[in-house]
This record gives C-alpha cells, structure tokens and sequence, in this order.
C-alpha cells in the first residue's frame, strides 16, 4: 500500500516497513559502521519515547530548521536551546502551541541562554503516561529545572504560565531567579470541553479556516493581521499527529476542572513573581485573588508573546530576568 498513490499521500517512505515486512533485512552496512566507530549494538530502551515523539513531530511538521537554536533535551523535555550568559531561561508554552511559537521571544531576549520546551505530549516530547495529564506536565517540568545547577527564570505563557505557578509553589524559591507569567489561566475552561472523548472526536476535523476563526473569536489575536500564517500552520500541523490531539483533548478537559486551579498567590513573592496581560483578553480574566502580583498590561490579545515578541521580550527584560 505504500508504493501507491495512497502511500504518496501518508508520506510515509515505501521502504519505512521493509524491517518488519522482509524477513532477510541487510544489516551488513550498519554493522560495519558501529564496528568502525566503536559504536554501543544494544537498544537503550530510555531513548525510544523521545526517537518515536521526534519522529511524529517530523511526519506531521518535516523537517524543521530553527537558526541559532540547537536541539536538547531537559529531563524528559525536548528544547530548543539558543546560548547565551546569565541566569538560564526556561520557557514553557501554552496548548496549541509548542517551543517553535516561541522562537521569536526567545530570539528577542539577546545574549541571554534559554530553552524553549515542549510539553509532554506536545511537539518532541513523549508523553508522560501519568494517570492525571497535569500533574505529569508539573513533574516533568520539576524535572526539568531541578537538572539545572544554577537558579533559572521560569517564563510560561497561558497554560504554560498555569504549569509555571504549580512548579514555582512545589520548589523551594533557591531555584528560581524569576517567574514571569504571561496571560496566564487562573480560572476553569467553558464547560464545553470537559469530555476528553467528545474532544478527540473533534480535533482531527478542526480546519485551518475554522481554527482562525476560533482563534479570533477568543481574542487570542486582536486582529487577523496580528495572527502569523507560521503559528497557524504549526497549530494545524500539530493535530495531525493522533498523539498530540489525545494530549490536548485530556489536557482540555482537565482545565474545565477548579481542583487544578487551587494555588495561593497571597504566598507568591512579589519580588520574584510578575505578570503580563493582555487586555483584548475575550475567555480569562486575571482572579481578584491575584491583584497582589505586580501585573503589566497590554493593548494585545492572549496571544500577545506570539503576535508581539519584540514587545514581550522588551517588557521581559525591563522586569528583570
């Protein structure tokens, strides 16, 4: 089936399967090359998550080039990392989102060193397997920042920013320079999304057209002209992957529930803690239990580090990261 038309459409290679469908597989090559550059024949078992995640990520998006970043890994979170001097910067992104949305942020914070993660599940990195979708997402981010020696900045953005008050109240204040919190979601979803099986059923059929739409209507974009083809496209691509929509249907059906929104902001240091938000805000509203973290507002909508990175990355540094 794959030498056909139909193959040609999956894009899938023909010879992709020949390992499992040829009994007599040529291995002479691949012998040849570990033996020359003394290379391990075993399978390390750990890596296989992060091989399968990567190579979902290349069948929905290709082949990816992102100048002036490398690819890494922190914990079990795949980054893009670009270099730098400072105290380290991890960003972690929203649902509907990845670490390539956040490229032209973390571009625009120079000479600064910042790795940009993908959330388990989501983009490179495998999914966690925990019983409560959340709650892995906040492991894996303690991971994350625990393997870092030095005290770092935590940046999220929407639910990422929800990811990043859970991490910084779960972790001694020693490992954080910074958190900075950018249009972040304190408050239950719409009730409409609290079936994860009703999500999956809708997510494969989300267009490119209705997905602008719907991105409008929330005020994530002010205006279509604020709203980059490059976050659409990666959005859509994104939901081609099975893996990725079973992720966002549970991961939105856990936001319609309140037991995930039980923080204590009255506890935050206002030193250490700051806010970004945007005022064409249409869904979310920033909690009156909140009004004692310093906050800084734009003319944007939720979307603003995307829309308006050089702002976001300006306001940023002025805050001091």
């Amino acid at each position: 089936m794959l030498g056909t038309s139909l193959g040609s459409k999956l894009g899938i290679p023909e010879q992709s399967l020949s390992f499992i469908v040829n009994q007599p597989f040529p291995l002479q090559s691949a012998r040849h090359i570990q033996q020359k550059h003394a290379l391990p024949t075993s399978v390390n078992p750990s890596t296989l998550p992060h091989v399968v995640a990567d190579l979902d990520y290349r069948l929905s998006h290709g082949q990816s080039i992102h100048p002036g970043f490398e690819r890494g890994r922190r914990g079990s979170l795949a980054t893009l990392k670009k270099a730098g001097s400072g105290h380290p910067i991890l960003m972690l992104p929203g649902t509907f989102s990845g670490a390539d949305c956040l490229l032209p942020l973390a571009s625009e914070l120079h000479g600064r060193p910042v790795w940009i993660a993908d959330l388990p599940g989501f983009g490179r990195s495998p999914y966690h397997h925990s019983a409560n979708v959340i709650e892995g997402h906040v492991q894996a981010i303690i991971e994350a920042v625990a393997s870092q020696q030095e005290p770092v900045t935590l940046i999220g953005h929407s639910y990422g920013a929800l990811l990043a008050a859970k991490v910084m109240e779960r972790m001694s204040s020693d490992h954080f320079h910074a958190v900075r919190l950018l249009q972040p979601v304190f408050h239950p979803a719409n009730s409409r999304y609290k079936s994860r099986f009703a999500n999956r059923l809708l997510l494969p059929h989300v267009t490119e057209d209705r997905l602008r739409k719907e991105l409008l209507a929330r005020g994530c974009f002010g205006h279509s002209s604020e709203m980059p083809d490059s976050y659409v496209q990666f959005a859509r691509n994104e939901l081609s992957s099975p893996r990725v929509r079973a992720t966002l249907a549970d991961t939105q059906a856990a936001l319609t529930r309140a037991e995930h929104f039980r923080l204590q902001p009255g506890r935050w240091s206002s030193s250490q803690v700051s806010m970004l938000w945007g005022t064409k805000e249409r869904v979310y509203s920033i909690p009156t239990a909140y009004a004692v973290i310093p906050t800084t507002l734009l003319p944007y909508g939720h979307h603003f580090p995307i829309s308006h990175p050089a702002e976001t990355a300006r306001l940023l540094l002025q805050s001091g990261l």
